[in-house]
């Protein structure tokens, strides 16, 4: 080691403290002697194992011939014996610089190692993760490794565009509403957007439409409304038209089926879920579902529709001609409900450096002071969880330890720093690593207060009596 006779300054870190019997999970924090030091060295997390999480084996060396097996012994020897020369110069040297210093003063921030340390694979972070109490994480993350290479852009427009050509795949099996809505506030978030504002249940001019629809509101909120009837009235008024139906009520079920006709068809409000409401109690520390969906959203859709209203003959007794008319009057009684989001490892383009994701290893994750003082500032912001880099000079990235033991380097004590670009960089390796939709099966509600929408006069054409 070359830190000298001192030892490392330690430096704070937090760790997941489970409950012993009830309550929620905390952070404990680490300091003075139990805290952690950085290791400076070249060694970063591996990206060595593949899609499958096998690393590859290596390729088999060809046979030598006697001549060429004397020959690389020769040149063998003759490595060892300048490794042994330069290394006896480098102590020497050392030696020196040592005795000429007065004052042994430690690393400003971190260590030198001169060895291996215990190792770290990026494709075993889902094992970890499955570990330490996050195994719907661990499943998506198992999902985008052997995906092929995608990544979901950044721009809204193009994202848009590769959504409605299919490019962009819908993960729905490994997330759950009923799942979800176990963890923190999501019950009452759902109550938000399913009864605030009941109340009022005031329609907006259909005319005036906002673009787009990022309201922190309910399904009772005017603009929501009124993009419910629009829709509403366009299928009846189609109905109507093609003359295919005597009842015109409706349940939008079968067209759930298919998730991305059915969200363009009948989607019209959705209520925004930042990741302080996915945790318990007042913890930061992260849940599975704050892992797996970070900040996302509750959507609402038209669900179930009933149609009255009167039918009639209307005539024009001085031409001779009649024609059919309904006036309807729509009673939407239900609704579809469902989460979604992106789950990504992009950085963004506004981001100063990728996202910090914590510390690993095989057998848990810890963060930085700064990071801690993060999660507890962002209560209420949009900002992302640990979005700060940890010890180092402007936060160069480094493995830390935090054992007792400074020539050890265990391999249980030893973490390394995962950021949203280390998986860029495996994806970009093993040309695998896809981004998708994290999209819950749509599940119906009933409202608490009917939806009465007034629709517009429809009438067939006129034709002969």
């Amino acid at each position: 080691m070359l830190w000298g006779k001192k030892k490392p300054i330690r430096y704070p870190y937090y760790s997941i403290k489970d409950p012993f019997l009830f309550g929620s999970p905390k952070w404990e924090e680490h300091y003075g002697e139990d805290g952690c030091f950085p290791v400076r060295t070249e060694q970063v997390v591996l990206l060595e194992k593949s899609p499958r999480g096998i690393a590859p084996s290596p390729p088999t060396p060809p046979k030598l011939t006697r001549e060429q097996k004397k020959a690389q012994k020769a040149e063998e020897e003759e490595r060892k014996a300048k490794e042994a020369l330069e290394k006896w110069k480098q102590q020497n040297a050392a030696k020196a610089a040592a005795e000429q210093k007065i004052e042994d003063t430690p690393t400003p921030v971190g260590i030198d190692v001169e060895r291996k340390l215990p190792p770290f694979d990026l494709r075993d972070l889902p094992k970890t993760m499955k570990k330490v109490g996050y195994p719907v994480t661990s499943q998506l993350l198992e999902k985008w490794f052997k995906g092929s290479a995608y990544a979901i852009p950044n721009s809204e427009q193009k994202k848009k565009r590769e959504w409605e050509m299919g490019l962009i795949r819908v993960e729905d099996e490994l997330v759950t509403l009923d799942w979800a809505l176990k963890f923190g506030e999501m019950k009452e978030v759902l109550k938000d957007l399913l009864t605030e504002g009941m109340r009022e249940n005031t329609v907006a001019d259909t005319k005036n439409l906002p673009k787009p629809l990022w309201v922190k509101r309910s399904v009772y909120h005017k603009d929501a409304m009124a993009i419910a009837k629009k829709k509403i009235e366009e299928k009846i008024k189609t109905d109507f038209e093609e003359d295919r139906i005597f009842n015109f009520s409706f349940s939008t079920r079968l067209d759930a089926l298919d998730f991305r006709t059915f969200e363009q068809k009948w989607q019209f409000q959705r209520i925004e879920v930042k990741a302080t409401k996915t945790v318990k109690g007042y913890t930061t520390v992260p849940t599975d579902l704050t892992l797996a969906v970070g900040n996302c959203a509750l959507y609402a859709a038209v669900g179930i529709v009933v149609v009255t209203g009167e039918r009639y003959w209307d005539y024009d007794n001085s031409k001779g001609l009649k024609r059919r008319c309904f006036e309807p009057i729509a009673e939407m009684t239900h609704v579809f409900v469902y989460l979604k989001d992106d789950f990504e490892v992009n950085p963004k383009d506004k981001e100063v450096r990728s996202q910090y994701l914590g510390h690993w290893n095989l057998d848990g994750v810890i963060i930085s002071e700064l990071a801690f003082i993060s999660d507890l500032n962002r209560k209420g912001t949009s900002e992302p969880f640990r979005n700060y880099p940890i010890w180092g000079v402007k936060g160069t990235p480094m493995p830390v330890y935090t054992g007792k033991d400074t020539q050890a380097l265990q391999d249980k004590a030893l973490y390394y720093p995962i950021y949203n670009e280390t998986f860029d960089a495996w994806r970009q390796k093993w040309r695998h690593g896809q981004d998708f939709i994290t999209v819950t099966k749509p599940e119906f509600f009933k409202l608490d207060k009917p939806m009465v929408f007034k629709l517009t006069k429809l009438c067939s054409p006129w034709e002969r009596m």
